[in-house]
């Protein structure tokens, strides 16, 4: 799931193609796309959106709605746009990342949205995803590749790979699904649990499932990260949304067998945007909550008056797709 500049919310389907959502109605534009295993979805600075495919990757002008192939200084790039597409992903910088089944891309921009440079990083690959994502907001994004986890950084013409942290080194070999940054630390999602790395106080920290023990994630495999408004940490897993509670140190699942249930536990993605939460699911289609104002009478000893205050809940589920 993926909002543009403009406001609409695409979502990318493995079988359906890519969908449009405007608040009201699903639409599939007509683009004569790759194909319809919608992987990866990203915009750069000059409205398009590069949407990776199985069969490889398209970029469409969202001012136009039709298939645009940037310029680039340094030859054509429809031969690198179809090699089969597995992420697409825009830096801090405005570059755009596009991972092809063998190699990264690194694509930079003039003033025009003309391809500038393109650099390349041979990788090894065991999963059938690659996350990426610039933790430091400096261009220089985390990734998961060669079975680790590891910061790409362009240096003389070339993409280099350079450590991260030793701390990190346990995450070998492991399947690493998203990588999100909440105050000092990031948060690890990975498919044996998650993890936390502090940089400062220089810790990593593993939360496991465990079962019947309360309080611990709901499934070993996790899929996806993403922050509520009020800076809540959702975890999404193979059995429903955990949610992190800072003070106790652990975790309140919310699955189908929760009230009100959620329509399906098997969490592909979670999404964020202007308060509302996304959760993308393998059969249940897509679950917006949003939040409603809930006024709560609150009865205080005193002698003047009670004193109402107004707290923030979340209201049932509304599903589409």
């Amino acid at each position: 799931m993926y909002t543009d500049s403009n406001g609409f919310l695409w979502i990318g389907t493995y079988g359906g193609g890519l969908v449009r959502y405007d608040g009201y109605s699903l639409m599939s534009p007509v683009l004569s796309l790759k194909s319809n295993s919608c992987k990866t979805i990203a915009e750069d600075r000059f409205k398009r959106l590069w949407v990776a495919f199985d069969e490889g990757t398209n970029v469409i002008d969202l001012r136009t709605m039709l298939p645009n192939v940037p310029q680039s200084k340094n030859g054509d790039i429809g031969q690198l746009l179809s090699l089969p597409g597995v992420k697409t992903y825009c830096d801090a910088l405005g570059r755009i990342w596009l991972i092809t089944n063998r190699e990264v891309h690194m694509l930079a921009f003039d003033a025009e949205g003309k391809v500038v440079q393109d650099l390349a990083y041979s990788y090894i690959g065991n999963t059938p995803d690659i996350c990426v994502c610039d933790i430091d907001g400096n261009g220089n994004p985390w990734i998961g590749v060669d079975r680790g986890l590891y910061r790409l950084i362009p240096k003389n013409g070339k993409l280099i790979r350079e450590e991260i942290s030793p701390l990190l080194r346990p995450l070998f070999g492991l399947y690493i699904t998203d990588i999100l940054k909440r105050g000092n630390a990031v948060w690890i999602t990975t498919n044996e649990g998650l993890f936390r790395y502090d940089p400062f106080s220089r810790q990593l920290n593993k939360y496991q499932h465990q079962a019947d023990v309360p309080g611990t994630l709901s499934h070993i495999f996790l899929s996806s990260l993403a922050l509520t408004s009020d800076n809540t940490l959702l975890v999404g897993s193979l059995n429903g949304v955990n949610v992190y509670d800072d003070k106790n140190d652990n975790f309140t699942v919310w699955n189908s067998a929760s009230q009100p249930p959620l329509k399906n536990d098997f969490i592909h993605c979670l999404m964020v945007d202007k308060g509302l939460i996304y959760i993308g699911t393998e059969a249940g289609g897509i679950i917006r909550l949003a939040p409603q104002q809930l006024l709560l009478q609150n009865s205080i000893h005193t002698f003047y008056r009670q004193i109402p205050s107004t707290r923030c809940m979340w209201s049932p589920m509304v599903h589409f797709g």
